[in-house]
């Protein structure tokens, strides 16, 4: 899926979840190793009955106590970075957080694109994927209906994960015309809608 992926990144724990789709919460930036997934990135809640895949449908980043609003500080034209130094009690006042929606569990030994049984626990772990789980995942893209249903949000995630599945496979050009050809199929009845999508996917034309 990336550069990074010899050992998978750990990225928070879960928060909230449904079998549809989970939130998590990022460990604060002084925790080691600590990191924020990416838009688009394939996730994996790996505790509980079985492993949940899902995709990041959404990023956040606000006040950990929803009372206590951010206050504006820094006078206009003073960087950021003097701005944090200037008031350092205010980045340990955040938190990061993300929404990603299934589009997969494991049984038996396999991954399979439909929705668990149950959600993945409060406070399971969530780490980023494998180019393996990556190529798993987009073998048989079944799991885009349950994407469709978030909207634009899952159409951009969606796009992301097409164009890095596509770049870590042998031969991109060929996944790429391979996976546009069969996540067309479930836009078949709204042509506009896949023609955006097509168009975030491969702005080049390839597809």
């Amino acid at each position: 899926m990336n550069e990074r992926m010899g050992e998978a990144p750990w990225y928070g724990r879960v928060t909230s979840a449904t079998v549809s789709g989970f939130t998590a919460e990022c460990w604060s930036e002084d925790t080691e190793g600590a990191r924020v997934p990416r838009f688009g990135e394939l996730v994996c809640a790996v505790d509980g009955p079985a492993p949940v895949y899902a995709l990041v449908t959404d990023v956040a980043t606000g006040p950990a106590d929803s009372t206590r609003p951010v206050q504006l500080r820094g006078a206009p034209g003073v960087p950021l970075e003097e701005v944090h130094r200037q008031h350092p009690h205010v980045l340990p006042l955040l938190r990061t957080g993300f929404s990603a929606t299934t589009v997969g569990h494991g049984r038996d030994g396999t991954l399979r694109p439909s929705l668990p049984g149950s959600p993945p626990p409060v406070l399971a772990g969530v780490r980023g994927c494998t180019d393996d789980e990556l190529a798993q995942v987009c073998r048989s893209p079944d799991f885009v209906p349950l994407l469709m249903l978030t909207g634009v949000l899952g159409d951009q995630a969606l796009a992301a994960l097409v164009r890095r599945a596509a770049a870590t496979h042998p031969d991109p050009s060929g996944e790429l015309v391979r996976l546009c050809r069969e996540i067309g199929a479930h836009y078949a009845g709204d042509p506009q809608r896949w023609m955006t999508l097509l168009r975030l996917v491969d702005p080049g034309g390839e597809a």
